[in-house]
Formats: structure tokens, sequence, C-alpha cells
């Protein structure tokens, strides 16, 4: 006959050992991890809400980068209709300045016009950040546009956000390049121009643009009635 002598003390110690090895592997993760909840077997509810959080956390990330290029577009495209504005200004002054000059006068301003209209072009051409350009553009309907010269609207994300059933709504912010465009290689109607291939006044010459002086009407003479005494 055999007999199994116990000792309860050492039985809870060990217990006690268990325990505190557990609750120290749970320390060592969290510590590791940064994170309550790490696994789904820490807490499941937690951890499918805590997912989903650090999920849409990136997402907002990469919204504020988005929203960052395309500020920059935008300060881009701003900057250079600036720089058009002001060669406009001068070749308004140019044209102004012509009224009145004679002919040799007026070719070589219209030789300074014709370099302002240069430097019109260069400036939209090099409106050009991370690939986009907005002034000066190819609205073919093979590039997925609506029609040859008419440009679509362009699309930057500006917000992110779920509805009441989860579902991801995402925000945008349309760029209308159809109406601030000032060259469009496809376009071939004035309609579909850009505003600075569609204006008669930026592509005539002096001589055209200029109106015809007017010449002041010949005054009547007044006439003098002779009486006889």
């Amino acid at each position: 006959m055999s007999s199994i002598n116990t000792n309860p003390a050492a039985m809870t110690a060990l217990q006690v050992l268990h325990a505190t090895n557990k609750a120290l592997e749970v320390v060592q993760g969290r510590i590791s991890t940064g994170l309550r909840v790490s696994q789904a077997s820490d807490n499941a509810a937690y951890w499918s809400i805590a997912t989903t959080m650090r999920s849409d956390n990136n997402v907002l990330s990469t919204v504020q980068d988005t929203l960052g290029l395309g500020a920059s577009r935008v300060d881009t495209a701003y900057t250079a209709l600036e720089a058009a504005i002001g060669l406009i200004d001068e070749i308004k002054q140019k044209v102004l300045a012509a009224v009145g000059m004679s002919e040799d006068n007026k070719e070589r301003i219209q030789e300074e016009v014709t370099a302002f209209q240069e430097q019109l072009r260069f400036t939209a051409l090099a409106a050009t950040f991370s690939g986009a350009n907005w002034l000066s553009v190819n609205s073919l309907a093979a590039n997925g546009h609506p029609s040859d010269g008419v440009h679509k609207e362009v699309d930057i994300v500006s917000a992110f956000t779920r509805d009441q059933n989860g579902a991801i709504i995402l925000g945008y912010i349309g760029i209308d390049v159809q109406a601030i465009k000032l060259y469009d290689a496809a376009a071939t109607t004035n309609e579909t121009m850009g505003m600075l291939e569609g204006s008669a006044s930026a592509r005539r010459d002096c001589a055209t643009t200029l109106p015809p002086r007017p010449r002041p009407e010949p005054r009547p003479r007044p006439t003098a009635t002779l009486y006889r005494r």
C-alpha cells in the first residue's frame, strides 16, 4: 500500500509563482508594445475598436499629406497667375503707349509685346508641381477628359470620416481647371481655348489691336450776314 504526502504550503507557493509569472508576462508585453490591449486575447472588443482607430489614424495622416500636396499645387498655380497678371499689365501699358506713335515706334512696341506673350507662355509651362500643371494643359478625350479642349475637374482629398454604420466617407475639394487654364493644346474653338488663347487681344499685333484714332469732325465755320444801312 502506497501513500502520497502533500505539502499545502508548497502548493500554495507554486500557484502564487505561476500567477506572478503570468502577470509579469502581461506587463512585459505592454511595455514592449506600448499597448494595454495588443492582441485579441487581451480583450476582443477593445482590440477591435483599437485596431479600427489605428487604421483610421493612419488614413488621416495620409489625408494630411494629400492636403499638403494639393496646397502646394494651388500655391504654384496662384503664383504663376499672379505673374501672368503682371505681364498682362505690362502689355496693356505698352499698347496704350503706342497710341499716336509712328509706325516705326509701333513695330518696336510690337516686338516688346511679342516678348511678353512668349514670357506668358513660359510662365504657364513652368507652373508644374509634382507632375500637375493646371495652367498649360492638354485636354484630350483620350486622356480621360470629357472631350477635346474640356478639362475634367481635379479632386483633392480633404476629409476622412465614418458614418453611423461604419462606412468610410471621403471629402473632396474640386478644382475647376477648365476655368483657370491659360493654354490648352487640345482646344480647337474659342470656347474651349485657354484665357490667353481665345482672347483676341493676346494674339493680335498692335496695328490690329489699337483702335483707329478718331478724327475730329470739322466744325462749321460761322457765317456773317452783312447788313447795309
